[in-house]
């Protein structure tokens, strides 16, 4: 596989400001392996340094059923954005997203999402023979957790085995070098 003509040199930024409950329900689902999952996150792509309330992200629904990981996902700008899932209201939008929408509307409203992680890391599209016109792979180059969890430790009630537990604490480890504003967020000054 070799490096994709229309990806920069040395990859490109992949951003994602992660939304959970107050107890990490959406964390906890991906630690105890269960067969239907999903996560909500607001995704961008490129330089942080950049990011206005205008810049275009993407807010994503991805879940997990069984094997089969489908993400479904539209284009916002930034502002809009942390409208629909920090501010909880309707933001305009085409009639083919509105199913889209409403869905992660209800997910905020009735789970009561927070901004709980931000990761980031750099990305290398690659292309191979059989790729037909689109990347069909991709390297990753480095990245890290920029974001915090609400609490330094695992939560009380839960079942934790020694691999939950070396998770939790790896995760929180990574997590901890990051001011606990309880709102995580990328770009300073954009709200």
């Amino acid at each position: 596989m070799e490096r994709d003509a229309y990806s920069p040199v040395g990859g490109y930024g992949v951003w994602s400001l992660y939304y959970d409950t107050p107890q990490l329900r959406f964390y906890w689902e991906k630690i105890e392996g269960l067969k239907f999952r999903r996560k909500l996150r607001i995704r961008h792509y490129g330089d942080l340094d950049g990011v206005t309330d205008a810049s275009p992200v993407c807010v994503e629904v991805k879940q997990r059923v069984n094997r089969v990981t489908q993400k479904r996902r539209i284009t916002l700008p930034y502002g809009v954005a942390r409208q629909l899932c920090d501010g909880r209201e309707l933001v305009p939008h085409s009639v083919r997203e509105r199913a889209f929408v409403e869905e992660v509307l209800e997910l905020v409203v009735r789970l009561n999402l927070r901004p709980a992680a931000i990761t980031g890391y750099q990305r290398e599209a690659l292309v191979g023979p059989g790729c037909g016109h689109g990347a069909c792979g991709s390297r990753w180059i480095g990245g890290c957790v920029a974001g915090t969890a609400t609490s330094t430790s695992v939560p009380r009630g839960r079942r934790t085995g020694s691999r939950s537990r070396r998770i939790w604490r790896s995760w929180r480890s990574r997590s901890t070098s990051v001011l606990r504003t309880g709102s995580p967020t990328w770009p300073r000054g954009a709200t």
